[in-house]
């Protein structure tokens, strides 16, 4: 996906007035305007990898890491009796142990697109959220999470049946499977693949990798014949 950027200069006698066209001028008083095409960078061009079972799609500048750190400057110091507070605080410090802020957020950069969607399973419908973050080295952010996910799992993420992969178009989707005693397991079922200089973490298998094949095939929910903007 491509935009058109119009950069001004001064102007140049003798070049025409007529209405501008990718790779032509116009001159306004002592400016002339260059039409150049420019890739559409993330996360604006994954707006277009939402896939047809989405519901909302949201695109900020916010990075993940001033997510992380907005948290914690939100946290501050808990008291005694902020039990809450204190057991979000060692989260963050596992995260920091593990080397989420070290090994996985130095792969990402700022920007986030979040799709949101439905996806029904054994009768059931659940909620599903998938985050896009650009990345120049998606595959290191991959490696990184995945090497977070091991520590902070430790004896579990040793068992065959945790840890997961599974090839989707151009890429490798991985994730890891809760117990079955944990409650949240249909709800969240981790997964996570490289994309295209970005990055993609959701709640569902089915819904990210609908997002990995929109994002290779173009056939998102913008190019439905349906859709309105």
């Amino acid at each position: 996906a491509d935009v058109l950027a119009l950069v001004a200069s001064r102007a140049v006698p003798g070049v025409s007035t007529s209405p501008p066209q990718p790779g032509g001028d116009l001159t306004w008083g002592n400016l002339v305007f260059h039409w150049h095409t420019v890739p559409l960078p993330p996360p604006a061009q994954a707006r277009k990898w939402a896939p047809d079972s989405s519901s909302g799609v949201i695109v900020a500048n916010l990075g993940v890491r001033d997510l992380f750190d907005w948290i914690r400057e939100s946290i501050g110091t808990p008291g005694p009796r902020d039990q809450g507070l204190r057991n979000a605080l060692e989260g963050l410090e596992q995260l920091e142990k593990a080397g989420f802020f070290s090994d996985f957020l130095p792969r990402i950069e700022s920007g986030m697109t979040v799709v949101t969607g439905l996806e029904e399973e054994q009768g059931r419908v659940y909620t599903t959220v998938a985050l896009i973050v650009p990345s120049k080295n998606a595959q290191g952010a991959v490696d990184g999470l995945t090497g977070v996910i091991r520590k902070i799992g430790g004896a579990m993420a040793e068992k065959p049946d945790f840890l997961m992969s599974q090839s989707v178009e151009n890429t490798v989707m991985h994730g890891w499977t809760w117990p079955k005693a944990f409650g949240w397991r249909d709800l969240f079922q981790p997964r996570y693949a490289a994309l295209e200089d970005a990055f993609v973490f959701g709640n569902n298998g089915k819904f990210v990798e609908a997002v990995i094949r929109a994002s290779v095939h173009g056939d998102g929910v913008e190019s439905s014949p349906g859709f309105r903007k």
